[in-house]
């Protein structure tokens, strides 16, 4: 049965002597193109245990421009701000994107649905625990404080992921929130909110909200962030019946009206594989709380998504060249450290291979 760490290292492998030896030049012409960052995520911190100047000599090493920070990730979605990591990513100038954070069931959370939130979480004490509070303000207020980070950092971009993930339905894709409300509710955040900057990130296949060209359009003119790892999981879950040729047209022809509207400046670069090792309607009747379905539904196997690019390279690369972003963020997820910088190798190789 396959896993994450050995489909990267199979990838890896396919990577001859010569390309790895030519990489280094053929990435400084690259970075002369545009920037390219790593996105800070839970698994690169754990890899360095969120030692910060490790992180930034580690990206500084891969010859990547500078950052992408998920706050949810660095001081959870509850905890305080650390004072001494945030003077570390002041010093070091390297901050260059902001996630902000993203909660599962935070539709419900805005439009104060106390019957639901005790339904999703089980109880208010639960809901608390992972919000923080209880209420639309206290979502506000953590938007707020990191917007305040953000440009205290310098970020020149900030990322809203328009979807929301329904952990009690995730299992069986059947969605808490529609599409419809889910939208409704990110134009109310980003009008409270006041912020002309923030960028709009799409969803995938387990989540209600902002997936494809249309949905972005019904929700604002503002700038978007193609995830290459939802895009492709959404058409892969149209397609997948249909064969791979029915993906490719679909694909191109969805990045094809991205670059007509010339609104995405933002990549989040990695590759998803569809496998059939899907174990979520297996485990849903058991009675779970909140936290352990958080857990399980981490482990799906549906998709290996935020892998290195690899499959569909020529897919990516025609993405890149098509929408000419100022932004590639490159955000994998694969463990350990030795098997994560093999992933970076081969998401660098297949980018540059024959430029």
């Amino acid at each position: 049965m396959y896993n994450r760490k050995e489909l990267t290292k199979e990838l890896f492998s396919k990577i001859s002597k010569e390309d790895r030896e030519s990489l280094k030049e053929r990435w400084e012409k690259e970075t002369k193109r545009r920037a390219h960052l790593v996105s800070m995520n839970s698994i690169v911190l754990k890899a360095f245990h969120y030692d910060l100047l490790k992180i930034v000599a580690w990206v500084r090493k891969l010859g990547f421009a500078g950052l992408e920070v998920r706050f949810q990730d660095l001081f959870g979605f509850t905890g305080k701000l650390d004072a001494a990591k945030i003077k570390i990513l002041k010093e070091k100038d390297i901050v260059l994107g902001f996630h902000m954070s993203d909660w599962a069931h935070w539709t419900a959370m805005w439009n104060n649905e106390t019957s639901s939130i005790e339904n999703l979480f089980g109880s208010q004490k639960e809901a608390r625990a992972y919000f923080g509070g209880i209420g639309r303000k206290t979502i506000l207020e953590r938007w707020r404080e990191e917007l305040e980070l953000g440009h205290y950092l310098k970020s020149q971009y900030f990322i809203f992921h328009a979807h929301e993930v329904d952990l009690n339905s995730f299992f069986t894709h059947t969605f808490y929130h529609t599409d419809k409300e889910v939208i409704q509710t990110t134009k109310e955040a980003l009008s409270a909110l006041d912020v002309p900057n923030v960028a709009i990130e799409n969803g995938n296949t387990f989540s209600s909200g902002v997936r494809r060209l249309a949905d972005f359009d019904r929700l604002s003119s503002r700038n978007i962030v193609i995830d290459t790892a939802h895009l492709e999981s959404v058409v892969m879950e149209e397609t997948y019946a249909q064969g791979y040729e029915s993906f490719e047209n679909i694909f191109t022809s969805e990045v094809s009206e991205w670059a007509r509207t010339n609104r995405a400046r933002i990549i989040h670069l990695s590759d998803s594989y569809f496998t059939n090792q899907h174990t979520k309607p297996r485990i849903n009747w058991r009675p779970l709380s909140f936290f352990e379905k958080r857990r399980l539904a981490s482990r799906d196997n549906r998709f290996f998504d935020h892998l290195p690019v690899g499959t569909n390279a020529l897919h990516m690369k025609k993405l890149i060249n098509i929408l000419n972003p100022k932004f590639v963020v490159h955000e994998l997820k694969v463990e350990p450290l030795e098997i994560l910088e093999k992933a970076y190798i081969v998401q660098k190789h297949h980018l540059t291979k024959d430029a």
